[in-house]
């Protein structure tokens, strides 16, 4: 299975939200030690595309692949709008036996230096993860438990879309565990 899409968008008074600096000093300003923000609006140009490709290795094996890009500008001050995602990234496979279901993926994503004013540039990272889920499964329902590890190399990673990136770094290692009942 592929598919892709590209999409181009020219919006007139698109609203968006960007660090405010009152005062003109090129300085984010801030309040109890908080960035501040506002609202404004401008005519803006969104141009991007995704790409998805999964396939079957084998009934037990899945082979899946995803990624994506945005360019946004704001036409009316020819600047790049705030807080846009980098280019990125996900490949990995569906292992499935059973009634057990394991995913280990990579995810990368790219440094973002297209920057609105006052915003800060922010590295590229890879991460891997790990899913899996056991389900027993009944007449009419289905106990579904499952595990879910991110971040296992423990990287410090900054997401460009985080509003208090700056002052804090994304999650580090982590392990989740879920239990679900799933009626049908």
């Amino acid at each position: 299975r592929f598919d892709a899409t590209a999409y181009y968008y020219r919006l007139k008074d698109f609203i968006y939200f960007a660090f405010a600096d009152l005062d003109g000093d090129g300085i984010i300003d801030r309040e109890d030690g908080l960035p501040l923000s506002f609202y404004s609006q401008g005519d803006s140009r969104y141009v991007g595309a995704e790409v998805n490709f999964d396939t079957d290795i084998n009934k037990y094996v899945n082979f899946f692949f995803s990624a994506d890009v945005v360019r946004a500008k704001l036409t009316s001050e020819d600047l790049n709008l705030p807080r846009i995602p980098p280019s990125r990234a996900r490949i990995g496979v569906d292992l499935k036996y059973k009634n057990l279901s394991v995913r280990p993926e990579a995810v990368f994503a790219s440094e973002q230096n297209r920057l609105y004013p006052l915003e800060t540039r922010t590295a590229g990272y890879g991460l891997f993860n790990v899913a899996a889920s056991y389900i027993i499964g009944r007449d009419h329902y289905a106990h579904i438990f499952g595990v879910n590890a991110y971040n296992l190399t423990n990287k410090e990673y900054r997401n460009h879309l985080s509003f208090i990136k700056e002052l804090a770094p994304e999650i580090g290692r982590g392990v989740r565990f879920s239990y679900t009942v799933r009626f049908f």
